[in-house]
């Protein structure tokens, strides 16, 4: 096993106030405006494509959602997510599986 190099992302096995990952969603959801919503989703939609660094994407939704407590769990859920991608050893991508019940395209609707 390839033990990977100490990093400055935070620890998602750190104890914090966790929430399920769709419970989360929709309390962002709740707390944004339509667009601010649109452009989570999208930050969100990049990083679970690969089109966007788990850093990125941290650095764009703390612009986004302004809750500390929100933005400590999702970031969380991103780290978890891209940490089980790489233990799983598979090929595939990160994803964060926010809110299945919602398609990706048509999140934003649902706000």
């Amino acid at each position: 096993m390839q033990q990977r190099a100490p990093t400055n992302k935070p620890n998602p096995q750190q104890p914090q106030d966790t929430i399920a990952a769709p419970a989360l969603y929709k309390e962002i959801r709740a707390s944004l405006t339509p667009s601010e919503f649109e452009d989570f989703a999208s930050n969100v939609a990049a990083f679970n494509a690969g089109d966007q660094t788990a850093e990125q994407t941290v650095k764009n939704i703390g612009g986004i959602v302004r809750n500390k407590r929100l933005y400590a769990c999702m970031t969380s859920l991103i780290y978890t997510a891209l940490d089980e991608s790489v233990t799983s050893n598979s090929k595939g991508k990160p994803a964060v599986a926010v809110d299945d019940s919602v398609p990706a395209g048509r999140r934003s609707d649902a706000a």
